[in-house]
């Protein structure tokens, strides 16, 4: 590959440090890869452009992420796989419902979720998610008034969601802690609530 071939010259030129041809060799090495990248910028338009031809032909859907509103959907046609896109809005203004309304359908069709909440407990998270997905009132979680039928419909639920893919954390608050858990879990969809509270590394 290119990289193993790019990685044997820097060997190479790491063993031959105090030879009188090294500036030669540098300049050379230098030269070869200035070279294959003007090779690759001359032909990257034509590549994006195969890509978007390419996509446009694909009448698959199942990269695509829906958020379960209709009138939402309709317009966007689902949110794009690798995409960030930022939901604002005032307090209490119905963001985290909507998160998890989108969590929901993801959960549906399959895709394994991650969200970080840098607000809210997972057990909040979890009551959250039930509310969306049961006909449960937020008011009768938080009083714990729950009758046993619901209780029922409940576990079913949130179990169900559990088994499918779903991961609710609390306590990663850095980029960093977060790509751990995108490694390891390797979700379709991920929501960070809210972005203001990441910490980044100073550089």
């Amino acid at each position: 590959s290119k990289a193993r071939h790019i990685r044997g010259d820097i060997q190479q030129l790491v063993k031959t440090a105090l030879d009188e041809e090294l500036p030669a060799q540098l300049a050379e090495y230098a030269g070869r890869i200035e070279r294959e990248e003007v090779g690759e910028l001359a032909n990257m338009p034509q590549k994006q452009v195969a890509e978007v031809l390419a996509e446009l032909n694909n009448k698959d859907t199942s990269e695509r992420i829906f958020s379960g509103l209709p009138g939402l959907d309709s317009v966007t046609y689902g949110f794009r796989r690798g995409n960030v896109s930022i939901v604002g809005a005032l307090p209490s203004a119905g963001k985290t419902a909507f998160a998890m309304s989108i969590v929901r359908n993801s959960i549906e069709r399959g895709k394994k979720v991650a969200v970080f909440s840098l607000e809210m407990g997972v057990n909040q998270l979890w009551e959250r998610l039930l509310t969306n997905v049961a006909d449960i009132s937020y008011t009768a979680i938080g009083q714990r008034n729950v009758s046993a039928k619901e209780m029922i419909t409940a576990k079913k639920i949130l179990e169900g969601c559990a088994l499918a893919g779903g991961y609710m954390f609390d306590n990663c608050h850095s980029v960093e802690s977060m790509a751990g858990k995108f490694i390891r879990i390797k979700p379709g969809l991920v929501i960070v609530d809210f972005l203001q509270y990441v910490q980044v590394p100073l550089s």
